[in-house]
């Protein structure tokens, strides 16, 4: 909607259906960082973002040439994320908290789905617009992602994904997420 004009905005807020999909926390942080900086079909978009990054702020690891940027590991990424919101600044959109992002509690969202249930969502969805009979959602699948987290987030020092935590922590309670490790993550316990 960045490119509309006011009237326009109105316009769709008022006239279109409003749907919003959540995800789990973490589990979108992580899609995110293996999307962005992992998957090759988007590393380009990762890669500027980071070498962007990298020009106005001190990283903590080596960087390559202009034309080349050593990616972050997830840990670095994660590093990235606390250092930016400490520093109050917006982060960037495909990590950005919901709230923040979308103002759920601002719009009057005519769906709010979640990730884990999309396909039956996206059938309610398609019945509100009307437009079930054009569209069939069989054969929708997700990522794995989920089955991933524990091997990604056991790199994550225990403080680091405390406070991690409680950045998307809003989010997680507005649609009803919970912290998705018990303790077997670490050896001792997570305190809280």
């Amino acid at each position: 909607m960045d490119k509309l004009s006011p009237d326009e905005i109105r316009f769709r807020l008022r006239n279109y259906a409003k749907v919003m999909i959540v995800r789990h926390p973490l589990e979108r942080i992580l899609s995110a960082y293996r999307d962005k900086f992992k998957n090759k079909k988007y590393r380009r978009y990762g890669a500027n973002y980071w070498k962007d990054f990298s020009k106005s702020r001190p990283l903590p690891l080596t960087l390559g040439t202009a034309t080349q940027v050593e990616l972050p590991t997830f840990r670095e990424f994660i590093d990235h994320i606390l250092d930016e919101h400490l520093n109050d600044r917006l982060l960037e959109r495909h990590w950005r908290e919901y709230y923040k992002l979308c103002a759920p509690c601002t719009f009057s969202y005519d769906v709010i789905g979640k990730y884990e249930t999309m396909a039956q969502d996206v059938d309610g969805i398609l019945r509100l617009i009307a437009a079930d009979h054009l569209v069939k959602t069989t054969g929708l699948k997700t990522s794995t992602t989920s089955s991933l987290m524990h091997n990604y987030y056991k790199t994550i020092p225990k403080s680091r994904l405390k406070q991690l935590w409680r950045i998307y922590e809003g989010d997680a309670e507005m649609f009803q997420y919970t912290f998705p490790f018990d303790n077997s993550l670490y050896k001792s316990k997570i305190k809280w």
